[in-house]
């Protein structure tokens, strides 16, 4: 039997966001597989081609395949690993089609007109040339039945996965002066859907701790926060930027508690992340992160600042070592090794309808 052909997207490679996790972990995995029904594909940037061996074939998205659509090579299934993914439409003639959805954020992000355009073109260009849609959470596969018309198509639950880092090498940021100060942690982009804002007034209830909002901190609305921290002379919020994996892994590890406020989320990574770590997690009520926390944090049902400091400070009086090794077990029912079956079960089942029925 000639082997199907299989392109995924890891067109995400070296981008520092989860997109960029999730093709770093999961392309090695895959590429470790030896499937007698099936050969993959890269779809990868042009310095990550050869970069998971010659197990798996390499393909560079290009222009040109637009203009010259015969040069493009032939495949039996296309994993588009997010609602982002391109490849030239001459493509979706010949192979079949996975698609997963992380999130509808845009929905949120953006004002009409613009937000029914792009729902009419994922729509169009995504949706109706996907012959199965998968998404991360419940709370994408709500988002997407109610927004945009999959007719028949299944649409399944695959959960992002999170790689373990607790084996990781930790080092001590340089903007952490002292190693016996408690602190609070965050990480993600300091974007206005992450809602760090309030966490600044509710510190003033915590000025034995320092709290760190790190990532990515270049958007509007981190100038936002750091106005606010001026205005309310807060003085132990600190905004320092990204980390690297070495330091994130420290903050984890000796975080007093991870707090992740955030209002939009396909799923959450980071507080699984925080798990990990078997360390106290207190997340909003918002989008996926019940979902996710599975009964593992405190969530915040509003954002009153008063409010937030009582629950923070009885959710830490009361956190056992107990409740940290149920995280722990909790978090290590997402490895990759278990994203990457199901994909792979799944990529037969498209391929090899007739055995599944």
């Amino acid at each position: 039997m000639d082997k199907k052909r299989i392109l995924i997207d890891f067109g995400s490679l070296g981008h520092r966001c989860g997109l960029g996790q999730i093709c770093e972990s999961m392309a090695p995995l895959l590429a470790g597989l030896q499937l007698p029904w099936a050969r993959f594909t890269f779809m990868v940037p042009q310095a990550y081609v050869g970069a998971f061996g010659d197990g798996v074939d390499y393909f560079v998205n290009s222009s040109r395949f637009v203009r010259f659509p015969f040069l493009l090579p032939k495949f039996d299934l296309w994993h588009g690993t997010s609602q982002f993914s391109r490849l030239p439409r001459h493509c979706f003639h010949a192979c079949r089609n996975v698609l997963t959805v992380h999130d509808l954020n845009f929905l949120y992000d953006t004002a009409e007109p613009e937000r029914s355009r792009q729902l009419a073109k994922l729509q169009k260009r995504k949706i109706n040339r996907a012959d199965c849609i998968t998404v991360i959470s419940d709370f994408t596969r709500r988002e997407v039945m109610r927004h945009l018309d999959v007719g028949t198509k299944p649409v399944r639950l695959i959960p992002d996965a999170v790689e373990d880092i607790t084996g990781h090498e930790q080092v001590r940021p340089d903007f952490i002066q002292s190693a016996n100060r408690p602190f609070f942690f965050f990480i993600g982009q300091i974007r206005d859907k992450k809602n760090v804002h309030v966490l600044v007034p509710m510190m003033k209830h915590f000025p034995e701790y320092d709290l760190y909002l790190c990532g990515e901190n270049h958007f509007p609305y981190a100038e936002t926060v750091r106005e606010l921290i001026r205005e309310t002379g807060v003085k132990n919020v600190f905004l320092p930027g990204t980390v690297s994996v070495e330091e994130k892994v420290y903050l984890y590890r000796h975080c007093a508690a991870f707090l992740f406020p955030s209002l939009l989320e396909g799923f959450g990574l980071p507080v699984l992340e925080a798990m990990q770590f078997g360390k106290p997690v207190f997340a909003s009520s918002c989008s996926s992160l019940p979902e996710v926390c599975g009964g593992h944090a405190v969530l915040w049902q509003d954002f009153d600042a008063e409010r937030m400091a009582t629950s923070l400070r009885e959710g830490l009086s009361v956190f056992s070592g107990r409740q940290a090794e149920a995280e722990k077990a909790y978090a290590a029912g997402f490895g990759y090794d278990i994203y990457v079956k199901r994909y792979v079960d799944l990529y037969h089942e498209v391929l090899f309808p007739q055995l599944n029925v």
